[in-house]
């Protein structure tokens, strides 16, 4: 009698511990990185050099009107170093949300070509986190 028992110990084991191993590898198979991804990753914002790449056009098109005293209590001027960028995630995700709204710059400043907006946009939310 004990060897029927054993020999369906056995077969019963057996299939669990296959149903266990098929389970397994579903729940961890991964699928390959993307390599075309162009979404704004923290490796872009490590790339992006705030004086070089978003300074200038800061200067071309925020700056006259908020730099010195500003204008409605906004002055840019501080923002004139890669280390004052990196304390100010906030103020660049205003940024890109005003300029995304339409409300920056008004329509009576001069206004960016809308690649440059795009890009300014992309580079503030790059910066803002």
């Amino acid at each position: 009698m004990k060897r029927p028992l054993a020999s369906f110990a056995f077969v019963l084991g057996l299939a669990m511990f296959l149903a266990g191993c098929a389970a397994k590898e579903e729940s961890t198979s991964i699928a390959p990185p993307k390599t075309d991804d162009k979404s704004g990753s923290s490796a872009e914002s490590a790339k992006l050099d705030f004086v070089k790449d978003v300074r200038p056009t800061l200067e071309a098109y925020c700056l006259p009107c908020h730099g010195g005293k500003g204008q409605k209590g906004v002055t840019l001027d501080a923002l004139a170093t890669n280390e004052a960028a990196a304390a100010n995630a906030v103020v660049f995700r205003e940024m890109a949300e005003e300029l995304e709204a339409g409300k920056m710059p008004p329509k009576t400043a001069k206004q960016p070509p809308d690649d440059v907006k795009a890009k300014l946009i992309a580079d503030l939310r790059a910066l803002g986190g």
